[in-house]
Formats: C-alpha cells, structure tokens, sequence
C-alpha cells in the first residue's frame, strides 16, 4: 500500500511566464528536500526537470514534468509547466491536478500577460494562488513597488508570508513573527496587514483577535487556508533559487500552510450528458472506488505510452481494471511509477491524493 495518507500530500504547480525561474526553483526545491544529490541547471541542461533534448537544447521547459519530494513527513507533488505561450495548452490541462497554483514571477520583469492569463485561470477554476517571488538575491529588483503592483493587478489580498532579509540572502517568516527588520522595512507592519486579511474569514478568531489575542499557528492554519481557498488571500513569498534564501521556506510554508487533498477546493465531476448530467461528488478517500483523471500523456521508446493522472478517489493498483468515462469495456493497467523527471521508480499503488 502507499507509504502516505491522502492527507499527507500536497499537490502544487509551478507556474508563470518563461524564464521566471520555475525549474530553477523546482530544482532548489528538491535539492533542499533531500532528493537529488546535486543541484542542476537550466543553462547547463542538468535539471531534472528539463530532460527533453528539445528543453535542453532552448534552455526552457517544453513539456509538463512531474517532480516530488518529501519534507516534514508530507509529500509533495510538483508539476513543473512551460511557460511559453505557445505551450499554454500543456499547462491548462495540469490545472485540475493540484490544490495550489504556485504562480513565479521575476520582479525586474513586472507582471506580464501570460502571469495575468494564468492568475485568470486558476480564478476561474476555484484554484488557490501563491505567488513566489523570484531572483531576490540579485539585489536589484524594485520589491516594494512590485508588492504594489501585485495588489493592484490581483487584489488587496496578495500579502507576503515571508519577507525578504540581508539583502536578498535569507527571508524572515511575517505569518508568526511581528518582530525584527526585512528589506523592505520592520515586520510589525506586514505581520499586522496578514493577521487582519486571514481574521475576516472566521468571526470567531476576529473576535479574539479585536480583544488583543494574537493567535499561533494552530489558530491560524485552518483559517488561512480558508482564506487561500476563496482567495481572500494570495500569500507571497520571497526566494532565490541559486543561493538558496526563501528554498527551506518555501518547503515549509507547502506543507504547513498549502491545502492537502482534503482541504483543497473539490474538482468538478460529472456523470451522464446534456439532460442527464449531475455533478459527482467524490470521497478523498483511498477505501472508495477508484475515480482518476489523466492530466498529461507521453511516450517513452521502451515502455510505450505512459500516462499522468490524478487519483481523486480510491487507490489505484498494478493490473487493475478500469472504464473510461461511460465506457463498456474496460482497459487493464501496466505498470506504476512514481515519477521524478525522467526517472521511473515502480510503486505496487497509488492512493487518493496522489499524481
């Protein structure tokens, strides 16, 4: 049976314009996680994420690539995108795989039409944002007018978790903090502007909060991801992929703050057509019958044809029999991997919550 309970995951795409540092940042990600030995490069073509000759050859992603990585006894899936518009199709189809979008932005970029069309389509699909702010350790970036720019394009809502410290070389937690200075300024202020965005989503906790209790982190968690869910708020994070500063942050902010399965935003479902369609509502639970979705498919020369999915409900098996749709007759299932680039590890099952 899978090592982790639907509970334990935390799925997450990475996405954003070309060039704003997605892979270079997947690639932190799991280098900090414990998960590769030895951190790769876009440029160099040695990130586990670019492993296409196409990729490697533009030095940008081409393909969706699925990544994991374990940190505090959670699990979690990344779904690194293209950015290219040309590629957005590749991208729009990973949407419904995920409980947050992770929308990366370069500052000294500012916010682009393809960050806008991205932030539009999670919208529209009931799926949380985080921003993650990109490149801070170059020093250079204007990021107190890029923080101004955010809200003013996606709402008062887009508020840092995290800021900035030592130039660009480490971030200070503002969530549970109020303490001490960052790049942009004392923390008390950001600390106090987050607390009074996440109180309004439960009364209770406003209540208290007003009376001056400030609130920890068991407090907090179930409201801010409310709060994420109906993006009331858009948490915003700080890092830099090549020194590393924000990367650990990062890692624990997903798994202690993103929604899992169960607390993320249920995907639609449906079951007949035209007049006859109802909406389905699954179970994240790994005991029901097994509901999947595939999200991407590609062809490996000595396999054949591997396809991604998304298992909302139930636990998918090695030599299990499946429908498709409202299909008659069913199809069996090869072989199952866990993924990490072009790296194929054989698991026996994949349970709810899993890609």
């Amino acid at each position: 049976m899978p090592d982790f309970d639907t509970a334990d995951f935390h799925n997450v795409l990475l996405a954003g314009p070309r060039s704003s540092g997605k892979t270079s940042l997947a690639e932190a990600l799991l280098f900090r996680a414990g998960e590769i030995s030895r951190q790769g490069n876009v440029d160099a073509g040695t990130a586990t994420s670019d492993f296409e000759q196409e990729e490697q050859a533009h030095h940008y992603s081409v393909y969706s690539t699925l990544l994991h990585a374990s940190h505090q006894g959670k699990r979690i899936n990344i779904l690194d995108l293209p950015g290219a518009p040309d590629f957005i199709g590749q991208a729009i189809a990973c949407l419904p795989a995920a409980e947050t979008m992770v929308l990366v932005m370069d500052p000294e970029r500012g916010i682009d039409s393809m960050s806008r069309r991205l932030m539009k389509l999670a919208r529209n699909l009931d799926l949380p944002v985080a921003i993650v702010v990109s490149h801070i350790g170059e020093g250079t970036a204007p990021l107190a007018s890029f923080l101004s720019e955010l809200k003013e394009a996606f709402g008062r809502g887009c508020l840092p978790i995290n800021l900035p410290a030592d130039r660009g070389m480490a971030v200070i937690d503002c969530l549970l903090n109020g303490e001490g200075d960052s790049d942009l300024g004392p923390i008390a202020g950001f600390h106090t502007e987050l607390l009074d965005q996440i109180v309004e989503i439960d009364d209770a906790l406003m209540e208290r909060y007003l009376e001056g209790e400030e609130p920890n982190y068991a407090a907090l968690h179930e409201p801010f991801e409310r709060a994420m869910d109906q993006a009331h708020v858009t948490p915003v994070c700080f890092t830099d992929a090549l020194s590393g500063a924000g990367v650990e942050s990062l890692l624990d902010i997903i798994v202690r703050h993103f929604p899992s399965p169960p607390e993320g935003n249920p995907r639609p479902f449906f079951i007949g057509e035209g007049e006859d369609e109802t909406a389905f509502v699954y179970a994240d639970d790994a005991s029901k019958t097994l509901l999947a979705r595939v999200f991407h498919v590609t062809t490996d020369p000595y396999l054949g044809k591997l396809c991604l999915c998304r298992v909302y409900q139930g636990t998918m098996k090695a030599g299990d029999q499946l429908f498709i749709g409202d299909g008659k007759k069913p199809i069996r299932l090869g072989h199952l991997f866990k993924l990490q680039g072009k790296q194929r590890e054989p698991v026996t099952a994949i349970a709810a919550g899993d890609l």
